[in-house]
């Protein structure tokens, strides 16, 4: 309203009105606004596109996605009186938390990927480990279902940090694992009487970028390299300011614009409410 072009962090606001506010004004202004969802503009995602797009995975029916760290968010306090400043990602009346903070960034590759929004969510959480006055959770679990019958799985933990930032793509025919640095894609071997679709495997094919093995134990090989589509090689911080400043030069819609940051942070609005509600929500009953 003021006239300014906009780069805003993720996540778009705390609560589903706060978001459809925040949308409805960027529609009503001719302003640039960009929302700091950089993995847009990460190569090897656009190149794990490529290949879902392409169907190299058959049918892409779940994505499992893990933010896992042994860092507990806290500041030290110069002044008590200061606590809520320094430290507000551990207080509700700022911060979504880790649904907000980092799972943001995997329910937006997941919007990417099914092309949709999610239309239900249930989830947990609670304090498992940093008893020291916090309100938001040390770990969240999520489980949004989409239009189309897909399903997401998100799960961060702020007490063990083997998993990391995992994002794993599962196909009828193939599987794509993303993480911050790189992405690999595994194929399914087509056993018979399986999910695969028909001709894209040759029967019992394996090989190094393969779940090899037999049954409901496969080996998990060597995966085969996302390599950045051209021209996406730098870095995604660097590729997403830069397409800001693009588009207040020349004109044009970010890749990261208001409705991408609108799909994930109503998602996560509705995720938190059934997180800390402990029901299962329907998107639509807060759409409006």
């Amino acid at each position: 309203q003021a006239g300014y072009h906009l780069f805003a962090e993720k996540s778009l606001a705390l609560t589903p009105e706060g978001c459809h506010r925040i949308r409805a004004a960027a529609h009503a202004s001719d302003r640039v606004f960009q929302v700091g969802h950089q993995y847009r503009y990460a190569g090897w995602y656009h190149e794990a596109l490529r290949r879902i797009r392409n169907g190299d995975l058959g049918e892409v029916t779940h994505i499992y996605a893990y933010w896992h760290r042994n860092y507990n968010w806290r500041r030290p306090v110069p002044d008590p009186s200061l606590e809520r400043l320094i430290n507000w990602r551990l207080y509700r009346e700022w911060s979504g938390g880790l649904l907000a903070e980092l799972g943001s960034h995997h329910i937006e590759t997941a919007n990417w990927i099914f092309g949709a929004t999610p239309e239900s969510v249930m989830g947990t959480g609670g304090i498992a480990f940093y008893r020291d006055g916090r309100e938001t959770y040390d770990n969240v679990q999520a489980l949004y279902r989409y239009p189309g019958g897909q399903t997401l799985f998100f799960s961060s933990i702020i007490g063990n940090q083997l998993t990391g930032f995992q994002i794993m793509v599962y196909g009828t025919g193939g599987t794509i694992r993303l993480t911050l640095q790189d992405g690999e894609f595994f194929y399914e071997p087509d056993r018979g009487n399986s999910a695969v679709p028909a001709g894209l495997r040759p029967p019992g094919e394996a090989g190094s970028a393969s779940l090899e093995g037999w049954g409901d134990m496969p080996y998990f090989g060597q995966g085969e390299m996302l390599y950045p589509v051209e021209g996406m090689e730098a870095s995604p911080d660097h590729l997403a300011s830069g397409a800001f400043i693009q588009a207040i030069r020349e004109g044009g819609r970010p890749a990261a614009n208001v409705d991408v940051g609108w799909g994930s942070g109503f998602a996560v609005a509705i995720g938190n409410e059934a997180i800390y509600s402990g029901r299962p929500l329907l998107a639509a009953d807060r759409m409006s």
